[in-house]
């Protein structure tokens, strides 16, 4: 299902680990809950230095109850097959429908998620690749690559904003490492 995934959104495959990352809220649409189940078990795997499934809602309804629990859970990867929930940019920040074959940002969190060179080198290293396994070996290796570097950063004390800037001259990498950082618990 990943590569089945990295085949269709192709290079913007990169947005959905940017978001599960960043720990944003993650609505995937289709209308077989078969294929959204097989995905979305599969998800946390992007960052499977987290080893998080709690924030797993496999089959996400218009009832008041489900809707009350992503509004409070804050973070969370969602499933659906009710067409009315991809029309409320409120309740997630990516948005992928199977159906269209695309994914998409709100408009809400467009600034968040912006994105920088670290970026293009993990979406260009993974679009060719042929499994699930090697995808989300390649993603977890560059994944823990950036951490390491994050945390090499922390200079005995607490890490800092002032660090992470100090270690990139390109302002869009400084403000994801930042986000990164932010999402990771590390400042």
């Amino acid at each position: 299902p990943i590569k089945e995934l990295v085949e269709i959104l192709s290079l913007e495959f990169i947005i959905l680990w940017n978001a599960i990352l960043l720990k944003k809220r993650v609505l995937i649409y289709n209308d077989n809950n078969e294929k959204i189940l097989e995905l979305i078990q599969l998800l946390p795997l992007l960052c499977s230095h987290r080893n998080d499934y709690s924030i797993l809602r496999p089959i996400a309804t218009s009832d008041s109850d489900i809707i009350d629990d992503l509004s409070t859970i804050g973070v969370y990867i969602a499933g659906t097959t009710d067409l009315n929930l991809t029309n409320d940019v409120d309740l997630y920040d990516v948005l992928i429908s199977y159906t269209d074959r695309s994914i998409t940002v709100s408009p809400q969190a467009v600034s968040s998620m912006k994105m920088c060179s670290i970026h293009r080198d993990i979406a260009s290293s993974i679009v060719d690749l042929k499994s699930d396994n090697e995808i989300l070996s390649v993603i977890a290796k560059k994944t823990n690559n950036v951490l390491n570097q994050l945390k090499s950063l922390n200079s005995g004390s607490k890490l800092t904003e002032d660090a992470i800037r100090s270690s990139s001259s390109n302002e869009s990498t400084q403000l994801w490492l930042i986000r990164l950082a932010n999402a990771e618990g590390l400042l």
